[in-house]
């Protein structure tokens, strides 16, 4: 709590005393009209020390027996509501660390390969989907939602691209690459350009689920967030895809169309959209989880920060 007064205002410690000895319904009021008083009276009338030593003794007048006991009981209540906000938190955090170990003990043990299954990937995807989906209370939720969406689906856009770039400018020998997946030694560690960019949208799913799911205090927001972002990016990526193509960079048939072999950017990848959003489901979901124990309890309600 910062208690550093700012210029031409009562000590800010003074002010939460006086809201924890008021009563709930004229907290606002009343310390309301105390302030007002305070800035357009008495502070141009006597100074800033005067005036202050004027709040402190506005303030020592409603120290009544009952109004100190209604104080105490405030602030162990709240205390103790902070407390169990902060045993929540700890709890999120705790599951999102099993559950995040969980996934990389899978992908070891899968040496980085696809851990399971659609039959498996699917219905846990779904479910999370259903279940982010209820999260949303009305429509003025959706809009910092795409906002957010927008730009995490960006950055996933530009790491897609990226790699297709890599790919185009200094394509791999696939008959080179099928050797060295066939040696005892082989290890995707060694391939940066197949590990990195899976590593950038791991991250950028669960940094989308972390900061909506810490700003808002809710994992299916910020899953939901996840899963946007990995629509929105990858079909950017498809539709520039398929313009790309669309361009004569290859010989042409008498027909007029680009050999499929000869096609610059390569097959339009179709199954990159729902194969990418239902890993953003999961991995939202997680870093929502990150986010929600991260975020800090509000504070007491008649307490300024």
């Amino acid at each position: 709590m910062d208690t550093r007064p700012r210029s031409g205002d009562p000590p800010s410690w003074a002010e939460a005393i006086l809201r924890g000895l008021l009563a709930p319904r004229n907290r606002e009021t009343v310390s309301g009209d105390l302030l007002e008083e305070y800035r357009e009276v008495v502070l141009p009338a006597c100074g800033v020390v005067r005036a202050r030593v004027w709040y402190l003794r506005q303030v020592l007048s409603f120290m009544t027996p009952h109004a100190l006991m209604r104080a105490v009981v405030g602030w162990e209540r709240e205390g103790k509501m902070a407390n169990n906000l902060s045993r929540a938190s700890l709890l999120w955090t705790a599951a999102a660390s099993v559950a995040l170990a969980a996934i990389v003990a899978l992908l070891v043990r899968s040496n980085f390969a696809p851990p399971v299954g659609l039959n498996v990937l699917v219905p846990i995807a779904l479910a999370l989907a259903v279940t982010s989906a209820v999260s949303m209370r009305s429509g003025a939720d959706i809009r910092p939602l795409l906002r957010a969406s927008l730009i995490w689906g960006g950055l996933l856009a530009a790491v897609l691209l990226v790699r297709l770039l890599f790919d185009v400018f200094s394509p791999v020998d696939p008959v080179e690459r099928f050797l060295a997946q066939a040696r005892s030694d082989y290890s995707e560690f060694n391939y940066p350009r197949r590990w990195l960019p899976a590593v950038a949208v791991v991250l950028i799913f669960m940094g989308a689920g972390f900061r909506v799911g810490g700003r808002t205090g809710r994992v299916g927001r910020g899953a939901l967030a996840a899963m946007s972002a990995s629509a929105i990016g990858s079909l950017v990526y498809v539709a520039l895809v398929v313009l790309a193509n669309m361009l004569p960079m290859g010989p042409q048939d008498p027909r007029g169309n680009t050999p499929p072999d000869l096609q610059y950017f390569g097959n339009v990848p179709v199954g990159l959209a729902p194969a990418l959003l239902m890993f953003s489901a999961v991995l939202g979901t997680v870093g929502a989880m990150f986010g929600r124990g991260s975020s800090v309890p509000p504070p007491l309600p008649f307490t300024k920060m």
